[in-house]
């Protein structure tokens, strides 16, 4: 064989292995295009589970502030009829007159005075300092010397159309 030959022969193998070495790149190059799919998708996956496990975190908090609002106002709403049966059951007591007691013991100033106002119809009485006040079913009031400034002129200052007072409470420093 001659040199030109030779090379000929030389080049078609040189060709045929690059072909060979193109079409084992080409499949090299898919099996790569495979892993780096592959892994995108363990990523997506990732991704989507740490979502759904967060949005069932959320949900469970908010389950959980959900069943305590409503153990909450369950609660108030039960403290609100206690209440409430007690008011009317005071009330009630009040009308009837059996909730008051009938007789009194006590050291008072104006203890004469006291005692001369004091009746079955007292649905509230306050002692404060050297004052007692005293206020009536039927809306009266009356009350000794040394009631706070203030007190004494709101009750006599009242307005007629208004409802009468049902409770009072005395303390030191003129506080009502």
């Amino acid at each position: 064989m001659d040199e030109e030959a030779e090379a000929k022969e030389q080049l078609k193998r040189l060709e045929a292995e690059e072909k060979a070495i193109q079409a084992e790149k080409q499949q090299v190059r898919a099996v790569l295009h495979h892993f780096a799919e592959e892994r995108r998708r363990k990523a997506e996956e990732a991704e989507r589970q740490r979502r759904a496990e967060e949005a069932e975190r959320a949900r469970k908090e908010a389950e959980a502030e959900r069943r305590r609002l409503v153990e909450e106002a369950e609660r108030a709403r039960k403290e609100a009829e206690a209440l409430a049966e007690l008011l009317a059951a005071a009330k009630q007591t009040n009308r009837d007159g059996d909730g008051r007691g009938r007789r009194l013991l006590f050291s008072l100033f104006e203890r004469d005075h006291v005692d001369s106002c004091f009746s079955g119809t007292v649905t509230s009485m306050a002692c404060g300092g050297k004052a007692t006040i005293m206020l009536y079913e039927d809306g009266g009031h009356a009350w000794t010397s040394g009631l706070p400034k203030n007190l004494y002129n709101k009750l006599n200052g009242r307005q007629r159309s208004l409802p009468s007072p049902e409770y009072v409470a005395m303390g030191n420093m003129d506080r009502y």
